[in-house]
């Protein structure tokens, strides 16, 4: 793939995760204003859900999933007690893989690889608000946060919390 193509596929990434999320969030705020049934909603995005390759451990033994991925998974399962998971999703004629933490709060850490295992992107989320970074600055903050130095944190979810649907 080359640069060029490189370029539209993290942007088609991009608009794809946050279309996703918007969809998904905007069914989960309905059902919780209407009082309908949350549990389908509670756990991780369910287009991710439905493509998921392995949650927590057995993502491990799963040989579809590239080194580089399994080694940034074992990165956050070391420093977080978060909940992982991997999946493999079709963005335009592309699979990649889709990284997801998520916290047992409305926040999380998302990051996108191409087929090969390569980082196309990362981003934080706060509910349906997706929140883009440099992979590398976000593990950093992730590390940070983990040893209680992330000073951020805070204002990080406070500037998210004010696009998102859920401050109501």
């Amino acid at each position: 793939m080359n640069d060029s193509n490189n370029i539209d596929l993290i942007e088609s990434i991009r608009n794809f995760y946050i279309e996703e999320f918007r969809k998904h969030y905007e069914q989960a705020y309905h059902a919780y204003c209407n009082n309908l049934d949350m549990e389908r909603f509670e756990d991780i995005e369910g287009f991710l859900l439905k493509n998921c390759l392995g949650f927590e451990k057995e993502a491990i033994n799963n040989p579809e999933i590239p080194q580089s991925i399994l080694d940034i998974y074992n990165f956050y399962l070391k420093y977080g007690e978060s909940s992982c998971s991997i999946s493999k999703v079709k963005v335009r004629e592309y699979d990649t893989y889709a990284f997801r933490v998520i916290t047992d709060g409305d926040d999380g850490w998302l990051e996108f690889f191409n087929e090969q295992g390569e980082s196309l992107g990362a981003a934080r989320t706060y509910f349906e608000v997706i929140f883009w970074k440099e992979p590398e600055i976000l593990r950093k903050n992730y590390l940070e946060l983990s040893e209680g130095k992330y000073q951020d944190f805070e204002a990080e979810i406070e500037e998210m919390s004010k696009d998102t649907l859920w401050t109501e």
